[in-house]
Formats: C-alpha cells, sequence, structure tokens
C-alpha cells in the first residue's frame, strides 16, 4: 500500500528521490530486480509522455512478475515524473540499496544490475516501437520483436547508443574489483543516463516532426 508515500521523487532531491523510486520498485516487483523493472519502464517511456502505461508494461513483462496493478501504476508515474523532470536528475535505478563500498561482490552486483537495466530498457524500446506501430499488439508475457530491425527507427546517433547498450547487456558480470573497476561501472552508469536522455530526445523530436507533417 502506498498510503505514506509521497506522490512522486519531483517533492525530494537526491538520495531522498531515489529511495523512494527505489521503495516504489521494491512494491512493484514480484520476480525481477528492481534494475529491470525500472530499465523496461524507461524503454517506454522514452517514446513520449503517453509511451508507458500500466497496461504496456504489465503486457511486457508478464502478470507473474509483478505485483498488484495499483503498486505498478506508483511506480510508473514516478518513473516517468523523474525520466522527464526539467532538473535532468534521472538516472537508471540499478539496486534499492547501493554499496557504501566497492569490493568484488559490490562489483559484480552493479555489474549485473547495469546488464539487466540494459536488456530491460531494450525491451520496452522495442515493445513501444512495435505498440506504436503497425506490428501486432502484444500479448501479456509474449514478448518483444528483437531490437535490431526497430532500433533503424532510430537516428544514427540513437542506433549507435542501442549497439553500445547491447554490449552493456552481454557485460561479463564477473569483474575483479580495483579502482579502475569501480571506475569503469560508474562511467557506464553515466554513459546510460546520457544515453537515454539522447534517445528521449530523438525519439521526441522524431515525433514533433512527425505531428507537423500530420503523419
Amino acid at each position: 500500500m502506498f498510503d505514506d508515500t509521497e506522490d512522486g521523487p519531483e517533492a525530494d532531491s537526491g538520495a531522498e528521490s531515489r529511495n523512494n523510486l527505489a521503495g516504489l520498485a521494491l512494491q512493484a516487483v514480484r520476480s525481477l530486480t528492481v534494475a529491470e523493472l525500472h530499465g523496461a519502464a524507461c524503454g517506454l517511456a522514452v517514446h513520449g509522455p503517453e509511451g508507458l502505461g500500466v497496461d504496456d508494461l504489465i503486457a511486457l513483462l508478464g502478470t507473474e512478475a509483478l505485483q498488484d496493478a495499483g503498486s505498478v501504476e506508483n511506480f510508473v508515474q514516478a518513473t516517468q515524473d523523474e525520466l522527464y523532470a526539467d532538473d535532468m536528475s534521472f538516472t537508471p535505478l540499478l539496486m534499492a540499496d547501493e554499496p557504501s563500498d566497492f569490493d568484488a561482490a559490490a562489483c559484480e552486483m552493479k555489474a549485473t544490475a547495469l546488464s539487466d537495466w540494459c536488456s530491460a530498457f531494450l525491451a520496452g524500446l522495442a515493445a513501444g516501437f512495435a505498440m506504436l506501430g503497425d506490428d501486432a499488439a502484444l500479448e501479456p508475457g509474449q514478448g518483444v520483436p528483437a531490437i535490431g530491425d526497430l532500433a533503424a527507427r532510430l537516428p544514427e546517433d540513437g542506433q549507435e547508443i542501442v549497439q553500445d547498450m547491447l554490449a552493456i547487456a552481454q557485460l561479463d558480470t564477473a569483474i575483479s574489483t580495483s579502482d579502475e573497476a569501480d571506475s569503469a561501472l560508474i562511467e557506464l552508469e553515466e554513459y546510460l543516463k546520457v544515453g537515454t536522455l539522447l534517445i528521449l530526445t530523438l525519439l521526441g523530436a522524431a515525433t514533433s516532426r512527425r505531428t507537423e507533417l500530420g503523419e
């Protein structure tokens, strides 16, 4: 239940905002990781303010992976609020609790979360293209078309980001701990933030262009 939860992460700042979003994610998932849920939601949401709906997310992930619709709706709204925030505070939500110190186990957990987030984001991105295009409607839990052909609908810059995300999705999660490994994971997280916002911008520009042309 969410009676005691803030209306949205935009009312808070910094760590408190992320904790609120993480709490909503934990109450919405049943058999997924926080990273998978957030990645899928963001992949759908980049298609526009109306591109992410509870029904769409349930169709993508399946009812067995999620809790009740009310919990999912709270998470969906908070995710969309952050993604479209004017202050560009968006960042991938990888884990409910970020480790305070990085050791071998923490590095492996972070790498796994990055991989999970990218895989889910690409699934959401592909599902959004399918739902907004001429592709057959998704049935609950059916899955999505391959991202390759659908990503071709993005401008070249967006296609490059998709290819990078595909590579991160296949990241070797058995990463040894070192300052270099820690820095690399942080850089990948920052890249996903920037890349996601760029895809959001590119898709927004494409939508505006289609509207102007009356398509």
